[in-house]
């Protein structure tokens, strides 16, 4: 007898064949992307790329979990926001950026003493200031003007450091011709140069003919309240999502290959890979793995030399220091080499070396792509380097 199937029957069995999974998370979209693979509460411990459980339940914790930790950070640990857009200091007051004035951006340490003094006394901890007020921090009966210095008080703090540098510079000159034996001509004469223009630069200043120096305090002493906001007081998320997916849709198992990571490369998988290597040229080279510590789930970093390993574990210690000295991660750094030996280890170990090789867990799991592998599979787990193999079914939202 032979047995019929329809074209709906056909499609239906596919659709089944290919792989339904969920993702949790805090974003609200419409097509997955890879831009912001990293930003979320994975560590990506199964290398880069977008990660989706076979069980509801896991996408649904996600979908709960990462909106309440973004929601804590912006609540301990808020960004200001001038007029709307997240600023990270206010240089843009002393013209560091063009927002306040055409022409070319100053650059601190020009030599331009009164932009320096703003800078250093004023402008370098005004942020924080701000950020401290909006949060309460300095009482509920503080005012604004209280913590943002007005005109007057700018113009004496420009006076009185003016008047320190210029005496500075009338002993420097003094000591040089009183003191110094062999006194240097060429010296004294720069020193009464710089005097001179000092002054003169000093009395343009105290009489408005400064314009741009002047409209910098204009713009600091009428800084306003309104104007600024942080990121706690309108970005609290209310919601997560949940997303219904199917990987590899009408597409059968013979069509998409994934890494198993607990397990070894299947010798199609080697063969794939051996193949891009060639395509690709890559040779062997030395790299250095900085490792946060083998019970962690925080991903190595790695590095081509040795210097800049050392040097961004030494700051990751600083950076992730608990306060009482103590380093969060037990950071070291390991030489590694790629060998075709590698292609005979474990998943995740071959993935670790292939990232050191490359420079990258993204540039891996791009190589791999390339080599006709879609992602890594644990378990439950499957991470797809290709954001078109992901079609999304259906949007949960979740309130939190």
């Amino acid at each position: 007898m032979k047995l019929v199937i329809t074209e709906n029957q056909l499609r239906g069995i596919v659709g089944e064949m290919s792989i339904r999974a969920h993702h949790g998370g805090h974003r609200d979209f419409d097509k997955f992307e890879t831009d912001k693979i990293g930003t979320g509460e994975s560590t990506q411990i199964y290398g880069w790329g977008l990660y989706f459980s076979d069980r509801e339940s896991v996408a649904h914790s996600y979908a709960i979990s990462v909106p309440d930790a973004k929601n804590l950070e912006l609540k301990y640990n808020p960004e200001l926001k001038y007029k709307g857009k997240i600023i990270k200091n206010l240089n843009f007051i002393i013209g560091i950026t063009r927002d306040f004035y055409k022409g070319v951006g100053y650059i601190y340490g020009d030599g331009n003493f009164i932009k320096d003094t703003l800078y250093d006394n004023v402008v370098k901890n005004l942020h924080i200031t701000i950020i401290n007020y909006l949060r309460g921090k300095y009482g509920d009966n503080s005012r604004w003007e209280d913590y943002i210095p007005t005109k007057q008080r700018l113009v004496d703090l420009v006076k009185n450091k003016y008047k320190e540098f210029l005496n500075n510079i009338e002993n420097n000159l003094d000591y040089e011709i009183n003191h110094t034996y062999n006194s240097d001509d060429g010296e004294i004469n720069r020193l009464r140069e710089k005097l001179d223009k000092e002054k003169k630069r000093y009395e343009d200043f105290i009489n408005g003919r400064l314009t741009e120096e002047n409209k910098i305090i204009d713009v600091i002493s009428n800084l306003k309240r309104e104007d600024f906001s942080l990121t706690s007081d309108d970005d609290l998320q209310k919601h997560g999502y949940v997303y219904d997916v199917t990987l590899h849709k009408n597409k059968t198992p013979d069509q998409y290959d994934y890494l198993s990571w607990p397990d070894y490369l299947t010798s199609n998988q080697k063969q794939k890979i051996i193949n891009q290597i060639k395509t690709e040229k890559l040779k062997k080279r030395n790299f250095y793995i900085a490792n946060p510590g083998v019970e962690s789930t925080v991903q190595p970093a790695f590095f081509h030399s040795y210097e800049q390993a050392k040097d961004w574990v030494k700051h990751q210690n600083i950076k992730n220091s608990t306060g009482f000295g103590i380093s969060m991660f037990n950071y070291t750094v390991e030489k590694g080499t790629f060998t075709k030996e590698d292609l005979n280890k474990t998943v995740g170990e071959f993935y670790i070396q292939l990232s050191g090789l490359l420079g990258s867990q993204k540039n891996a799991s791009m190589f791999l792509l390339r080599a006709g592998i879609d992602g890594n599979k644990n378990f439950d787990t499957h991470v797809v380097f290709d954001p078109n193999a992901v079609t999304i079914e259906k949007k949960n939202k979740v309130d939190l």
